[in-house]
């Protein structure tokens, strides 16, 4: 990249930045700028880390999704640095200038101004660093750390003019970089490392064999020989990518093709932190290269660990209460029970600890530090059973309230089948008990409703009634005519009607099928010697005198029942006597 003859910002005097609660001091130093870009990062006279403050403020405000490119020069970084937000943004324009030699060669981290970026933000899904600067320099290690601190993945550019054999001299910077990263106990979210790999111009793709010295092996042995050769890399995640050589400029659809692939997957990498926390973490770095001071670092890590502890614990907390809302949702209550009880069924002790979630988590995180004192201090304070934990009647009194409600309308459903089941039942009982009842009264008998009858019946309303309450939980008001003795009376009413309707078709039906009243036996009266003939007259009668020529049929066997011919009154015989002197005689009555 040559930014000779460009302009110029400066920053005037010693600069004082304070992120965060921090305050840091840059020297100052010119900062040179395109049309298109401008430097954010460079060398200061004194060999130190000068910051570009408002380049800097506009990538903590605008850029999102940072992606650092680092190779020697030459080697196409600003091509592709142009290329991928050519193919964001639909354009051809030449945001980052490729270096035509190293006379008057700028060195630093380069990226968009903030009127270039702002005018398209929302078509940029990826941002790019571009880092500059010579191999041999100490001061390009540091830009290197400075840019692992703001991305989120960092592309190893290298040069193959088709050559398929894989280049290990791009690693160099690289792990002078992150020998520096680590030596500074730097704990901000590591980059995923992109590894750019020879392109097959057959397959349209990165070549999947590799040459080493004694094998050939596929893209994991390649990155395992990486990790076992540049032992600083062992830790982190690697990937590779490849890129064609074009054949008239970076506009070639085979180039366009490849940077339009590596843009789908660089911009689904989880981003890991905000980048506001990067661009603070970063300035940190930076003054602490600047300084010497590990210090610094660790002041920054302890600060980062509590804000990230902070955040987790707010979003732990709010999970923890989602699980423990979701599990007082699966409770279901078989009886009614007070709000103190329910909460015992979503958690034993009423509590939900999430402290030790938070303490697992707190360990993952980029910024703890084993071996430092206060970070471990933090994690055992996540023991305390007293501070990290939630009560559960503080957050499940709507889903009890809703939990009973439900069980309410169960209940009463449930009521008003057993209502429906037991009126039923109730009228099947008293059917067999008035049928019972009725068949013990005699032909023209006595019809009031025995006791005993309404005595079972008010029983048998007690119980069932009972039950519908009992097996409710009381929940279920039974109404105050529900089984009522109104129900016996109509039916042993309609009974009684039913037996006396019965008992006139059967007297009407002894006229008809006219079977005599005869006698056996002695029929001379033994008082006035007369001599009867073997039947049986009304002698009282109302439509024949004397009751001559009269004639008892017989209406009821049982009860003796018979029935005049004439005047159709019904009597009981048990005996006859004498039609002229009243005498009891000695004939018996034939029964039927």
């Amino acid at each position: 990249m040559n930014y000779l003859k460009k302009g110029y910002d400066y920053l005037k005097g010693d600069e004082k930045e304070k992120d965060g609660g921090m305050s840091y001091k840059f020297p100052k130093a010119k900062f040179e700028s395109t049309k298109w870009a401008e430097c954010i990062v460079t060398e200061a006279d004194d060999d130190k880390l000068a910051i570009n403050k408002d380049a800097m403020s506009a990538v903590r405000n605008h850029f999102r999704d940072v992606i650092s490119l680092v190779g020697p020069p030459g080697v196409g970084k600003s091509t592709l640095a142009s290329t991928i937000y050519n193919v964001l943004r639909n354009n051809r324009d030449e945001y980052f200038e490729a270096s035509d030699g190293m006379a008057g060669f700028t060195k630093g981290i380069w990226t968009l101004r903030e009127q270039i970026k702002v005018a398209h933000n929302a078509k940029d899904k990826i941002n790019i660093l571009d880092l500059e600067g010579l191999e041999d320099e100490d001061i390009i290690h540091y830009f290197v750390v400075v840019a692992m601190a703001l991305s989120k993945a960092m592309l190893l550019c290298a040069n193959y003019n088709g050559s398929p054999r894989f280049k290990f001299d791009m690693f160099n910077t690289l792990q002078s970089g992150i020998r520096v990263y680590k030596q500074n106990n730097i704990r901000v979210p590591s980059p995923i490392i992109y590894v750019q790999v020879p392109f097959d111009a057959d397959t349209g793709k990165a070549i999947t064999k590799f040459e080493l010295r004694k094998e050939t092996v596929d893209k994991n042995g390649l990155i395992r020989y990486i990790k076992k050769k540049f032992k600083d890399l062992e830790n982190f995640e690697i990937r590779v990518f490849a890129l064609p050589t074009f054949n008239k400029n970076r506009f070639d659809r085979t180039y366009l093709s490849a940077v339009q692939s590596l843009i789908d997957e660089l911009k689904s990498i989880d981003k890991g932190i905000v980048i506001e926390e990067r661009v603070n973490y970063a300035k940190g770095v930076a003054a602490a290269l600047n300084n010497n001071s590990p210090s610094i670092i660790a002041d920054m890590n302890l600060k980062f660990f509590r804000t990230e502890i902070k955040k987790h614990t707010d979003e732990i907390k709010q999970s923890t209460i989602s699980k423990l809302r979701d599990d007082a949702k699966l409770v279901k209550i078989e009886k009614m029970i007070q709000y103190t009880e329910f909460c015992k069924l979503v958690s034993r002790n009423g509590k939900y600890r999430y402290g030790n979630i938070l303490q697992t988590q707190a360990i993952s995180l980029a910024y703890y530090d084993a071996s430092d004192g206060q970070h471990n201090k933090i994690i055992r304070e996540f023991d305390d059973e007293k501070k990290y934990y939630l009560e559960v009647k503080n957050h499940c009194r709507e889903i009890y309230a809703a939990e009973v409600s439900s069980f309410k309308s169960k209940m009463s459903a449930k009521g008003q089948e057993l209502m429906t089941l037991n009126d039923t039942a109730f009228k099947s009982f008293l059917d067999l008990e008035i049928e019972r009842a009725a068949s013990e009264i005699k032909f023209n008998g006595y019809t009031s409703m025995p006791y005993s009858l309404r005595s079972s019946a008010q029983e048998k309303s007690r119980q069932l009634k009972s039950e519908v309450i009992e097996k409710t939980q009381n929940i279920v008001t039974v109404p105050s005519d529900y089984l009522s003795m109104d129900l016996l009376t109509k039916k042993w009413d309609t009974k009684v009607n039913d037996l006396k309707s019965g008992w006139e078709k059967q007297k009407k039906r002894a006229l008809v099928e006219r079977r005599k009243v005869i006698t056996s036996g002695n029929h001379k009266c033994p008082k006035c010697g007369k001599d009867h003939s073997p039947g049986v007259c009304h002698k009282s009668c109302k439509k024949s005198a004397g009751g001559k020529g009269t004639l008892y049929y017989w209406v009821d066997g049982p009860t003796n029942t018979c029935i005049c011919d004439k005047c159709e009154e019904t009597s009981r015989i048990t005996s006859v006597c004498c039609y002229d002197c009243s005498t009891t005689l000695s004939a018996r009555i034939v029964p039927i």
